[in-house]
C-alpha cells in the first residue's frame, strides 16, 4: 500500500502531532464521520446517488476515470559517463574517494494505489454496536424504482529506463551498473446499486477495468560499458550489470445489485478486467521477431566488458480478481390474512392481490489478460 497504516491511523502522539500541525482541525474531525475517516482518508473517489419519490424513482452513480502516467528515465546517445581516466586514477588523482565505488543507475518506476467506490455504501462502523450498513437500495418508488451503478476505469502507463546507442560507460570494481524498469498497482473498486418499488424494480451494475502497460529496461545496442576490476578486492568480485523490468499488480473488482418489486424484480451485474501488460528486460536493440514495428537488427558497435555478472531479468506477478453478485425479489413476501366472512382473502398493500411476480437476475464475470514477458540478449 502507498498509504501505509500510520499514515492512516496515527500511532504515537507525535505522529498525532503532525498530522495535525500539517491538516489541522480537520485531521481529527475526519475519524468522526461514522467511518472512522474511510471515505476522507482511504479511498481515492467515493460517489454515490439516491432517490425516493411517490410514483416513480431513479438514481444513478456513474464514475469514469483515465489515467495515462509515463515514467521516463533516460541517457541520451552520445553520452560519455566516467571516462576521464586520469580522474578516477588514484595515483594521478589521489583522494579517500577515489577507491573504484562509481556506480551508475538508471531506474524509473510507476506505483499506484487506487480505492474506488460507486453507489450504495454505507459503512457505519462506529458505534460498535451497530453493523456497517450496507444496503444496495438507492432507487425507492411507490410504482417503478431505477438503481444503477456505473463505474469505468482507463489506464495507460509507460515505465521506461533506456541507455541508447552510442553511450560510453565505465563503472569502478566496487561498483556496477544497475537498471531498473518497475510498475506497481493496487487497485479495489467497489460498484452496487438496488432498487425497490411497489410494482416494478430494476437494479443495474456494471464494473468496467482496462490497462494497457509497457514496462522496459533496456541497454541498447551500440553501448560501450567497461567495469573496472581490483585483484585485492575481498568483496563481490567485478563490477556487475543487472538489468531488471517488474511488474506487480493486485486488482479487485466488486460488483453487486439488488432488485426487490411486487410485480417485477429485475438485478443485473457485469464485472470486466481488460488487462494487457508488456514487460521487457533487454541487452541490444528490440528483437524483430519479438516487436516487428520498433525492432532493429544487432549493432556490432555494442562492446561490454563487464568484469562481474551480467543478470538480465523481467517478472510478472500479481492477481487480478472479479466478483458480480445479483439478486432479484418478486412479490411482497408477505401471506394472505385471514377471513371470517368466506370471501376470499385478499393481499398486497392496496387491497388488491398482485396477479403476477417475476424475479431475473443475472451476473457476468469476465476476466482477459494478454502478458508478454521477455529477458533476452539480442547483440550477443
Amino acid at each position: 500500500f502507498l498509504t501505509r497504516p500510520d499514515e492512516y491511523i496515527p500511532g504515537s502522539v507525535g505522529e498525532l502531532v503532525d498530522l495535525i500541525e500539517t491538516e489541522g482541525k480537520d485531521a481529527v474531525f475526519d475519524y468522526f464521520s461514522g467511518a472512522l475517516g474511510l471515505q476522507s482518508r482511504l479511498f481515492n473517489t467515493w460517489v454515490t446517488s439516491s432517490g425516493e419519490a411517490g410514483a416513480a424513482s431513479l438514481a444513478g452513480s456513474v464514475t469514469v476515470l483515465d489515467f495515462t502516467n509515463v515514467s521516463e528515465a533516460t541517457i541520451k546517445n552520445g553520452a560519455q559517463i566516467n571516462q576521464d581516466e586520469d580522474f578516477r586514477n588514484a595515483a594521478v588523482n589521489f583522494h579517500p574517494n577515489n577507491t573504484g565505488q562509481q556506480v551508475l543507475s538508471v531506474e524509473s518506476t510507476n506505483y499506484m494505489q487506487f480505492l474506488s467506490v460507486t453507489g450504495v455504501f454505507d459503512f457505519k462502523i462506529v458505534p460498535w454496536p451497530e453493523k456497517p450498513d450496507l444496503s444496495p437500495v438507492a432507487s425507492e418508488g411507490e410504482n417503478g424504482g431505477l438503481g444503477g451503478a456505473v463505474f469505468i476505469s482507463h489506464l495507460k502507463n509507460t515505465t521506461i529506463a533506456l541507455i541508447e546507442s552510442d553511450v560510453s560507460i565505465f563503472t569502478g570494481s566496487s561498483g556496477g551498473l544497475n537498471m531498473k524498469a518497475e510498475e506497481a498497482i493496487m487497485s479495489f473498486s467497489l460498484a452496487q446499486a438496488g432498487a425497490s418499488s411497489g410494482q416494478y424494480a430494476v437494479g443495474g451494475t456494471v464494473s468496467y477495468f482496462e490497462q494497457d502497460s509497457e514496462t522496459r529496461a533496456q541497454l541498447a545496442g551500440g553501448v560501450n560499458v567497461t567495469g573496472g576490476s581490483d585483484p585485492l578486492e575481498t568483496d563481490l568480485p567485478g563490477s556487475p550489470i543487472t538489468i531488471y523490468a517488474g511488474n506487480l499488480e493486485t486488482h479487485i473488482n466488486f460488483a453487486g445489485s439488488v432488485a426487490k418489486g411486487v410485480n417485477l424484480g429485475a438485478g443485473i451485474t457485469v464485472a470486466i478486467n481488460d488487462i494487457d501488460r508488456d514487460v521487457n528486460a533487454i541487452v541490444g536493440h528490440v528483437d524483430p521477431a519479438l516487436d516487428a514495428a520498433d525492432g532493429l537488427a544487432p549493432d556490432t558497435g555494442t562492446d561490454i566488458d563487464a568484469s562481474g555478472d551480467i543478470q538480465v531479468d523481467a517478472k510478472m506477478l500479481g492477481d487480478v480478481w472479479s466478483f458480480t453478485v445479483a439478486a432479484a425479489v418478486a412479490g411482497d413476501g408477505e401471506p394472505p390474512s385471514s377471513s371470517t366472512t368466506g370471501e376470499s382473502p385478499e393481499g398486497g398493500e392496496d387491497g388488491k392481490k398482485p396477479k403476477y411476480g417475476i424475479g431475473i437476475s443475472a451476473n457476468v464475470s469476465l476476466n482477459t489478460a494478454a502478458d508478454d514477458v521477455n529477458a533476452y540478449i539480442h547483440d550477443a
